[in-house]
């Protein structure tokens, strides 16, 4: 097998890494798991937003909604899935990266 890949019940896996995030960009601990140091949240332009809420209806988790005629990303509950960017009429919704 190649380098980085082991052997569990028959099946090959990924041993290092997340999908889409090079190698070095996670923090191992002593016993071996894996976690991430960033992750992807969605981020919206408040001054580009007109609140048609169509982000609101189609984000898939629930983490968009409207305050003050605005849409709003709730980051406990967005995963980066990049659905209401591209739904988002206006473009004022955008990916970015935060740190733990």
């Amino acid at each position: 097998m190649p380098r980085g890949y082991g052997h569990s019940r028959g099946r090959g896996f990924r041993r290092w890494g997340y999908v889409g995030l090079p190698r070095g960009l996670n923090f191992y601990t002593p016993w071996g798991w894996r976690y991430p140091l960033f992750r992807r949240v969605a981020k919206v332009d408040r001054k580009k937003c007109i609140g048609c809420k169509t982000c609101v209806e189609t984000c898939p988790f629930g983490a968009i909604f409207i305050e003050n005629k605005k849409a709003q990303i709730n980051t406990a509950f967005c995963r980066g899935c990049a659905v209401c960017t591209l739904v988002c009429p206006k473009g004022a919704i955008s990916l970015e990266y935060i740190t733990y």
